[in-house]
């Protein structure tokens, strides 16, 4: 499935398709995430991340500090300035290596399947998200692509394994289901050789670098793709289950890869998956999705970062070889059926978005409509699916029901939109605003600050840098500020300031079912936000 190069048809300075297609996926690829640096604020498992850091770098022991490669040079960075800024650019400068791993990995797994592999992430919400974010677990994705990539073409060195082996180490879980993939598709593994025992020895360097905090001091033993995997089940990482994140998010880069799994294994009568890659890549996949099934209650979102990651390469793979046969589809035969297919489709979506407006099912007589038009779409694939040169044409509108949701999503998330659950809880400006009140004239320089231990977690991002910090369940009597559960009377001598005030901002996808969810779909500003609220006293001045 390899394109051939088409001749330049301006002489020697002529470009060939395609390098047109590599650029062109490249530049959406980076300005996905771009746009998403700039506009997506911290939350959700960044704020963890960063928090965590933050502790670190002022020397104070916290769970949060895990630490990955990537979440001890944050604690480096934030030395330099104290904003997420610095941790936010190697993320970014990170996640911008993975097209280059593809482009080198394009002879392995061809090239339209390694554009198309692009263009997946590229779109992907999750790796929109997570790309320029400052999480423990930025690096994975760009340590696996890069770690493939310098396997295909290097070969198994022994300097290629020991850094390959020593990041995957010191990273986050998402390499550790793609070892456990390999591990599943090529069982038989000579741990007698030379590059088993240096891959041993690195990866035993990682960890024992991890245990030492990367220069931070000892953290007891340390092995962060273990401990971010074990973390994740407890953790309140997101706003919405793993499970939900799936549902509203990565249904569509994960139904892209099914279906081509199946397509392969219906073809594959040698035996299912007789080709190596495919193997691997559907060991990592399935892995990956059983990891989504048993975290499917936990607030964790890697699950399901590493569930569209392992689909990327699939569903690429599946999407070149949707356009390679629909080349030689017999679009005469297959003209009617689609044709009807799509306008019934059309004339469908009226009906169910107003529906989904009001809430409820129509009258009757629309319901028989739309039971008649589901007919008549459900009839023309079926006629598709009946003539082997027209199966392709049936699987396109398919593709394209997956597909839209998920396009959808992508854009919404890359454009920093207030309205979308994926990066909720978020930090707000308020939370900001918190940190002037605490630094400013108002506060009395004698006192220290108080903060109620349910908020301590949420403001230690908001509040770094600020001085005289004590998270305490009574109130001390040397504070001068006081920021406590929001909804009680001011503490004698203290006098609240300037009202209520909002420490997360939390958003929820819909929850009423298919409507609610086709409503979302079509207008995104209909979810409810909830607040963390607090509430700030000032001691008054006698």
């Amino acid at each position: 499935m390899t394109t051939t190069a088409a001749s330049p048809a301006a002489g020697p300075r002529g470009i060939t398709v395609a390098a047109a297609a590599w650029t062109a996926a490249a530049a959406v690829y980076a300005a996905m995430r771009l746009l998403a640096f700039v506009k997506l604020p911290v939350g959700g498992l960044e704020l963890w991340s960063l928090s965590g850091a933050w502790q670190a770098r002022v020397g104070i022991d916290d769970t949060r500090y895990v630490p990955t490669l990537y979440q001890a040079l944050t604690a480096l960075l934030l030395r330099i300035d104290d904003s997420e800024t610095l941790p936010r650019l190697a993320a970014l400068a990170a996640s911008l290596t993975v097209p280059v791993s593809l482009f080198l990995l394009r002879r392995r797994i061809g090239e339209p399947a390694a554009i198309a592999t692009l263009l997946v992430l590229a779109f992907d919400p999750l790796q929109i998200a997570f790309g320029p974010a400052a999480t423990a677990a930025a690096l994975d994705l760009p340590v696996i692509a890069a770690s493939l990539a310098a396997l295909a073409v290097l070969g198994p060195r022994p300097p290629v394994v020991a850094v390959a082996a020593f990041l995957l180490a010191a990273a986050g879980p998402l390499p550790l289901v793609l070892l456990l993939g390999a591990a599943l598709a090529h069982p038989r593994v000579n741990w007698r050789e030379p590059a088993a025992a240096i891959a041993a020895a690195a990866a035993a360097l990682g960890v024992l670098a991890a245990s030492f905090g990367f220069g931070a001091g000892w953290q007891g033993v340390t092995v962060p793709p273990f401990d971010l995997f074990a973390a994740g089940f407890d953790a309140d990482w997101s706003t919405e289950t793993a499970r939900r994140l799936v549902a509203l998010y990565a249904w569509g880069p994960a139904v892209l890869a099914g279906g081509y799994l199946a397509i392969r294994a219906a073809r594959d009568r040698a035996g299912l998956f007789s080709d190596p890659l495919d193997r691997f890549a559907a060991a990592w996949f399935g892995l990956s999705l059983a990891w989504c099934v048993a975290a499917g209650g936990s607030r964790d979102p890697l699950p399901v970062l590493s569930l569209t990651a392992s689909a990327a390469p699939l569903a690429g793979r599946g999407l070149a070889w949707l356009v390679e046969s629909l080349g030689s589809a017999d679009w005469r035969r297959a003209g009617w059926p689609l044709a009807g297919a799509l306008l019934a489709a059309a004339t469908l979506l009226g009906p169910l978005l107003d529906w989904a407006r009001l809430g409820r099912v129509g009258p009757g007589s629309e319901v028989v409509a739309v039971v008649v038009l589901a007919g008549v779409i459900a009839g023309g694939l079926t006629l598709l699916l009946r003539w082997p040169a027209t199966r392709p044409v049936a699987i396109l509108p398919l593709a394209a029901a997956a597909a839209v949701p998920w396009l959808a999503g992508g854009f919404a998330v890359a454009s920093g939109s207030p309205n979308e659950p994926l990066p909720s809880p978020v930090t707000t400006l308020q939370a900001s605003e918190i940190r002037d009140i605490v630094a400013g004239p108002a506060r009395d320089p004698s006192g220290i600050v108080a903060i109620h231990p349910s908020l301590a977690d949420a403001l230690t991002w908001p509040l770094r840098g600020s001085r005289g910090l004590v998270a305490a369940s009574r109130i001390p009597p040397n504070a001068s500020v006081v920021i406590w559960e929001a909804g009680g009377s001011p503490p004698d001598g203290f006098r609240v300031f300037e009202g209520r005030w909002a420490v997360l901002r939390e958003r929820r996808g819909p929850d009423g079912g298919f409507l609610d969810y086709l409503r979302w779909l079509a207008n995104r500003n209909t979810l409810p936000v909830r607040d963390l609220p607090a509430a700030v006293y000032i001691r008054e001045q006698p």
